[in-house]
């Protein structure tokens, strides 16, 4: 597969893993924590808040490579051989000191 489709893959399976956590994350808050009735129904946050931060930032940070992966354009063979010839034309020519 080329870049620009495993950079697809990586946004696609990122995104919908991104949907289905926070779409579970709200579902559990609703219907477990809120319908209990606690007296410590507050504390959900305890271990809510920062599993959602984590899952947030690492979704985001798949998503970001992955569509770094579709908008790379690598280079053609005919564009590294031109600048491996204009590298070496520049270490062959002596510098020049004032």
């Amino acid at each position: 597969m080329k870049g620009n489709t495993w950079g697809y893959v990586v946004m696609t399976i990122s995104i919908a893993f991104g949907i289905f956590y926070f779409t579970s994350m709200f579902l559990w808050f609703k219907y477990e924590i809120l319908s209990r009735y606690s007296r410590f129904w507050w504390t959900w946050w305890i271990i809510a808040l920062p599993l959602s931060l984590i899952v947030g930032f690492a979704v985001f940070f798949v998503t970001w490579i992955g569509w770094v992966m579709i908008k790379s354009k690598p280079k053609t063979v005919q564009q590294l051989i031109e600048e491996s010839r204009k590298r070496s034309k520049e270490a062959k020519t002596p510098s020049q000191s004032s």
